[in-house]
């Protein structure tokens, strides 16, 4: 056995020289794949595979809209579409583009790839456009009007990084910024989370909490429960398979969840956090297992925790995959 001084690829851990070394391997492999005759036909053939129109459009629906990311050989970076219910389910529905990435990148010049998009559930006309370069961890994230087909001149904005932005409601959203390296972690993420409001600069934004760099990262969000009862949330990643939660009031009070390390917060329903174990927890007299997936009351405003209620206590056989909560149900997929 070597010790830790003769590993060969300690040099690796200092990012300056990480760097050209992924570059170098990256380029071993592309030479091995561009010189087998079997790679370019078989690559083709996947991308026409993953772009055949004849895939079922999946979709997420906000108000009365079914909305589908597509992409085909003529529109290679997607367009966002959308159709009604009773369009989607005719032979040959009518989908209206309301977002057209490839215009994008023909304009800005810059390869630009959909990370991700998020609609205000208060407005779903708008939404937050993340957008990165080559699949990078990294994005820049911008609002976009879907009734209009425009970036609002008032509109959210942020710069390129590993930031995490959730909308809180139509005028506000919180911001876990990662674009200074005072913001970020040892794993390169951020370690701070903000509230900015329409129309602020960031020097105006309102600075909610920091945590220490030596955890993972940090993220905030918004639950709303169907009568629109929000509640606020942080979660800080302690580690890959720990995490803590933390309660934020409307006056900046954070108040930590008496929740085990290896918890999953998954949603907020009628008055209820539902809240997946991952190890065995006891709490005053209940023992609760592993897998379980419990329903906590816990009032909105001062998060004190009330009833346990166990929903699904899995056998040895079976876990929690999922859980979507409606307005009247939860709807729950097991493996």
């Amino acid at each position: 056995m070597h010790a830790f001084t003769d590993d060969p690829y300690r040099n690796l851990e200092d990012h300056a020289h990480a760097q050209p070394w992924i570059m170098e391997q990256n380029q071993r492999t592309a030479a091995a794949l561009n010189n087998d005759a079997r790679f370019a036909p078989l690559s083709a053939a996947i991308l026409q595979a993953s772009q055949d129109a004849r895939q079922i459009p999946y979709f997420a629906e906000h108000q009365g809209w079914l909305y589908h990311f597509y992409q085909d050989t003529a529109h290679p970076r997607g367009l966002y579409r959308r159709t009604t219910r009773l369009s989607y389910q005719s032979e040959h529905p009518e989908w209206q583009v309301v977002f057209n990435l490839d215009e994008l990148v023909e304009l800005e010049q810059v390869d630009w790839q959909l990370a991700e998009i998020s609609h205000c559930i208060l407005q779903p006309n708008l939404c937050l456009l993340s957008l990165n370069v080559g699949g990078s961890d990294a994005s820049v994230c911008r609002e976009y009007d879907l009734a209009q087909h425009c970036f609002p001149v008032d509109g959210f904005a942020f710069e390129y990084g590993k930031n995490q932005i959730h909308w809180r409601d139509a005028d506000s959203v919180f911001v876990c910024p990662a674009w200074d390296e005072s913001q970020l972690t040892q794993s390169g993420y951020s370690c701070e989370v903000w509230r900015l409001n329409r129309g602020q600069t960031w020097e105006e934004a309102q600075s909610l909490a920091v945590f220490p760099a030596d955890c993972v990262r940090v993220s905030a969000w918004r639950f709303l429960d169907g009568d629109h009862t929000a509640f606020d949330m942080i979660e800080a990643s302690v580690t890959l398979y720990k995490k803590a939660y933390y309660h934020l009031a409307t006056d900046g009070t954070l108040t930590p969840l008496p929740l085990p390390a290896q918890a999953e917060l998954m949603a907020y329903s009628h008055g209820d956090l539902l809240v997946k174990l991952a190890q065995d927890w006891c709490r005053k007299t209940e023992f609760y297992p592993a897998g379980s997936l419990l329903a906590i009351a816990c009032d909105a405003l001062t998060a004190q925790f009330g009833r346990i209620q166990r929903l699904v206590t899995p056998t040895a056989h079976q876990t929690v995959q999922t859980l979507e909560a409606s307005l009247n149900a939860l709807v729950v997929t097991t493996l």
